[in-house]
């Protein structure tokens, strides 16, 4: 008997956790990985009533069968909060996170609904962390390379609003790696696997060597057992897709010296594949490509809040009675320490924020409070909402934005001629006077402010290129409405 012990870059560390795929050894491609996986499922990390999306939070696609889940596919967030896991069409998929327990105190929706995968690109929305008590944390996560390479994480430093004393700091660490194509062709004399691990070794380490994980990522395809082992004929080729793995390590930090004040913490990483082969009889030959991704989340605990809310829900909703439009707008929250109020706003393109209306606030309380706020004057169309949360000192934070659709307006008005070469008229038909007409370009910038257009006027654009604009027509009352033209010539 031939054996056959190649290993390369494998380290064992304690106390880590591995995210492997749940099926009995040996893995072979069949039903899973015998073909590309043509189902997409995307989806993205958010924190409930803040417009936080933390990256390099793990993402794990489970296929439910027969009342059990195995994991099939895994992912780390990027920096917009977005993951991509991959599984084939018509199965039966849920998706749960794994996340920095000391940041986030519960998590909603996990696992996800179940979802029954189509082709292309699906959606998985309900599945919402929730930030812990007095606790602050931020993420950072690299690009996903092909090894072996370096590189660094780089995380925001918490900035607390007030003076709370820090009482710890924990370090998440996270990598995810992705093997698209595994290619294993044997020999004439065929070949027999008792060992068959793929993966890759992630470390990485903090500021002056305070932190350190090696996360070694790996999928085992077979085991040591006779029924364990995979066994190939001659010339027999075995492909396998879609092969991904993750693991996670938190530590704790004693000193906090370089984690605090302003800036970012740097954590150094280098990925390296690693692989692990015994061979009980014969020879193969492995193609493999091997990529890696590593993320942090640094979370700061407080002896009391540190930001003067705690914002448990936002959400904004479109109501119309009539010609009558209004946008309902409630949030909650659970802690409010020195707040002095809050201010909505609005925006017709996310960008560019203005004032709906102010709400005082609790300004020192550790109950729940529910707050609500109507606009009577909404934008047009699609249009976006926004809370800011203000300090007795000054100092304030917003919630994320949410987005409504109005079917209607409260004012009835044209523009005319759209497309548009030279000159824009703008008619309302009710009872008010247009007060001014801005004119917006795709980035956001205001290309075009014009006061007291008169209808028989209209508002010059032979000066404006060629392309899509927002237009906002203000009347006399306030009010707002919204609308795309082209110019084109």
């Amino acid at each position: 008997m031939k054996k056959l012990l190649a290993i390369f870059q494998v380290v064992l560390c304690a106390g880590l956790s591995t995210y492997t795929f749940g099926q009995a050894l040996p893995v072979l491609p069949a039903p899973n990985h015998s073909s590309v996986h043509s189902a997409v499922i995307n989806g993205k990390v958010t924190v409930n009533g803040t417009s936080q999306t933390p990256a390099g939070i793990i993402a794990i696609l489970s296929r439910v069968d027969g009342g059990t889940s195995v994991p099939v596919s895994y992912a780390l967030s990027d920096n917009t909060g977005n993951f991509s896991l991959f599984g084939h069409v018509g199965n039966t998929y849920q998706v749960s996170y794994v996340y920095p327990t000391a940041g986030f105190s519960a998590l909603s929706g996990s696992p996800s609904t179940s979802i029954v995968a189509a082709a292309g690109n699906n959606s998985i929305s309900d599945l919402v962390l929730v930030a812990g008590d007095k606790t602050i944390t931020n993420c950072g996560v690299s690009t996903n390379n092909m090894t072996d390479w370096q590189g660094t994480v780089l995380v925001d430093k918490a900035r607390p609003t007030n003076n709370a004393a820090l009482q710890s700091v924990s370090v998440f660490h996270s990598a995810a790696v992705e093997n698209p194509t595994i290619k294993i062709t044997a020999t004439s004399t065929g070949a027999t696997y008792s060992k068959l691990d793929l993966g890759a070794l992630v470390s990485i380490e903090g500021p002056a060597g305070k932190t350190y994980a090696g996360l070694e990522s790996y999928k085992l395809f077979a085991g040591n057992r006779q029924a364990e082992r995979i066994s190939l004929t001659p010339d027999q080729v075995l492909t396998y897709y879609d092969i991904s793995s993750a693991k996670s390590e938190v530590l704790t930090v004693s000193e906090f010296s370089e984690f605090i004040g302003a800036g970012q913490v740097s954590f150094d990483v280098m990925a390296e594949a690693a692989t692990a082969i015994t061979s009980t009889s014969g020879n193969s030959a492995f193609e493999v490509s091997t990529y890696a991704k590593a993320g942090v989340c640094l979370t700061y605990t407080y002896e009391v809040n540190p930001l003067p809310v705690t914002l448990t829900s936002f959400v904004a909703k479109a109501t119309s009675e009539g010609k009558l439009s209004t946008v309902d707008v409630k949030w909650s929250t659970t802690a409010e320490t020195n707040s002095e109020k809050f201010e909505v706003e609005k925006s017709a393109d996310a960008k560019n924020w203005q004032l709906a209306g102010t709400k005082a606030a609790a300004q020192n309380s550790d109950v729940l409070n529910n707050y609500s706020f109507t606009d009577l004057s909404p934008l047009g169309g699609k249009s976006y909402y926004r809370l800011k949360m203000v300090d007795l000192d000054g100092s304030f934070a917003y919630s994320k934005i949410v987005g409504v659709q109005l079917e209607g307006s409260n004012i009835q008005m044209n523009l005319f001629p759209n497309p548009v070469a030279q000159q824009l008229f703008v008619q309302e038909e009710g009872q008010q006077t247009v007060k001014e007409v801005t004119i917006f370009n795709n980035a956001g910038n205001v290309v075009s402010f014009n006061k007291e257009v008169a209808a028989d006027k209209g508002v010059d654009v032979k000066s404006l290129l060629t392309g899509t604009y927002l237009v906002r027509v203000t009347v006399n009352d306030g009010s707002h409405y919204t609308h795309r033209i082209v110019i084109a010539r």
